[in-house]
């Protein structure tokens, strides 16, 4: 059961997410039905460490095994999405994935929901990305947990 609560004054989500980085590009995700890219992850399931839940989500997405290296972010995060307000908490790692998958330009999920793309972090301010934040940190990553809070509700 993933860590999602609805209550009637919105939602909570625990989530997890990576920064793949290979050859001055970061590796996104974009949802068919969405208009903007992130980074590949996904919910937390209950009773599960954030650590698992990364890897997890990763072989799940990928179809491979990620190396992950170190926790890079803790992102709180309150927004406004499908009618719902959001309060979401999001664990960042550092991976990296197999020499096949960076070999790769674009490609599908393998759940075919979605399609993932490598993106230079140079253009990643020009595009709809999200966490915001990660626009301008991700060729500067800290060596250390950092904890950012970001609001864009109304």
């Amino acid at each position: 059961m993933d860590l999602t609560l609805t209550t009637e004054i919105g939602k909570l989500n625990v989530r997890v997410a990576a920064v793949i980085l290979y050859d001055g590009k970061i590796l996104v995700e974009k949802g068919d039905n969405a208009n903007f890219s992130v980074c590949l992850g996904g919910r937390v399931m209950f009773g599960e460490t954030v650590e698992h839940a990364i890897e997890r989500e990763l072989t799940e997405e990928l179809g491979e095994k990620p190396r992950i290296i170190r926790p890079l972010y803790v992102h709180q995060n309150f927004f406004d999405m499908d009618g719902f307000d959001y309060h979401e908490l999001c664990f960042f790692f550092l991976a990296e994935v197999p020499q096949s998958i960076c070999q790769k330009q674009t490609f599908r999920n393998l759940n075919g929901k979605s399609s993932f793309t490598w993106v230079s972090t140079d253009e990643l301010t020009n595009t709809d990305f999200f966490p915001t934040f990660l626009k301008q940190s991700v060729n500067n990553l800290p060596e250390k947990t950092v904890f950012v809070t970001e609001y864009k509700k109304g």
